[in-house]
């Protein structure tokens, strides 16, 4: 029985070390086939871009490089990595390993939404869901889940899931065998390559009826009425106090700006309309004011509740999408070229 003990534990070494090698042999980007496809063509194009949009669809979706380089002036190159679903802590772990591989002064602007951790993992099997979770980043977690505001989910049994995932993807193989298997391309975004990153959603699909759009106009007022007064409601709770700062949120985030120094990139977290802020206000709050840019204010940015800019429960429509860009590259010059506004101009009167 000893002899079999210790050849078991051997074998689990060496098994481990096996596993832990491979990993090594393989892409930090892997999982993320959008994000390694756009990775991809940034690198093999970089000259042509000094400025960089990562985050999920809610920036590869609404936006436009072009658009903004327009309307900022003719030093700015952009290209969206948007990649969909990339929330945090995904986000911040690419933009790590994508820092570390850009070359010294290669990028000017490198902006970042600014989420709270993402609350849902519907399969800790999948490669997509648990590619990223090394110990560090299940330690992140782990740290996070200490300190949210967020009461919905209980705490402990979301860490398990998380805990679940970062030994699926440290302990199995099937992360290995997904990216040594063929990768099919989903023709639905191939106009990316030609619009630097972005791609629009349609506000009407082609040969839907009209009618449907009413209803579903309808359905998406009333929605968004709904989260208007939820944002309303944690907009007040932040002023009066109610939430903590997250501090291993914020820490997180201070190290990716310090890491972009480094760089030579001024890395710039924005806050999207639509969201949950119980843990985004108070770590936008301690952030350099010239690092952060807010466009979740319901208040100053009604319009981004108008059901005729949207076009689903998480996205605006091309011409949502058009706004917004133009609404972002506003919001960048006055809170981030102009170093930063007042802390009492984010709020209203």
């Amino acid at each position: 029985m000893k002899k079999f003990l210790i050849r078991f534990g051997i074998f689990t070494l060496a098994a481990i070390a096996t596993l832990w090698v491979l990993h090594k042999q393989v892409p930090y980007y892997y999982g993320n086939h959008q994000f390694a496809l756009k990775r991809q063509f940034y690198f093999d194009h970089q000259t042509r871009y000094n400025t960089l949009f990562m985050g999920s669809s809610r920036t590869f979706r609404h936006i436009n490089p072009r658009l903004f380089d327009n309307i900022m002036d003719s030093t700015f190159k952009s290209f969206n990595m948007g990649a969909v679903g990339t929330r945090n802590p995904e986000l911040f772990y690419l933009a790590e390993h994508l820092i570390n591989e850009l070359d010294s002064g290669s990028v000017q602007y490198l902006f970042l939404e600014l989420t709270p951790l993402h609350v849902i993992l519907d399969d800790p099997d999948l490669v997509r869901q648990n590619y990223f979770l090394d110990p560090r980043e299940y330690q992140y977690v782990h740290n996070y889940l200490k300190e949210t505001n967020n009461n919905d989910n209980p705490r402990q049994e979301l860490d398990l899931t998380y805990l679940k995932a970062s030994l699926n993807r440290n302990l199995g193989v099937g992360m290995l065998w997904d990216y040594w298997k063929p990768k099919t391309p989903d023709p639905a975004d191939s106009t990316w390559e030609q619009t630097d990153g972005f791609t629009p959603l349609r506000y009407l699909q082609p040969g839907k009826p009209h009618r449907n759009f009413a209803v579903k106009k309808d359905v998406l007022t009333e929605f968004y009425d709904g989260k208007k007064s939820i944002i309303i409601g944690q907009f007040g709770l932040h002023k009066e106090g109610k939430f903590i700062n997250n501090t291993v949120f914020t820490d997180r985030l201070q190290a990716l700006i310090g890491k972009g120094q480094e760089k030579g990139i001024h890395v710039v977290f924005w806050v999207f309309p639509h969201g949950d802020y119980r843990d985004v206000y108070p770590t936008r709050d301690a952030l350099p004011a010239n690092h952060v840019m807010d466009l979740s204010n319901p208040y100053r940015y009604e319009e981004f509740f108008k059901a005729n800019h949207l076009y689903d429960r998480g996205h605006f429509n091309e011409i949502g999408a058009r706004l917004f860009t133009v609404k972002f590259a506003s919001a960048f010059k006055q809170e981030i070229i102009q170093q930063g506004q007042p802390e009492e101009s984010r709020e209203t009167e």
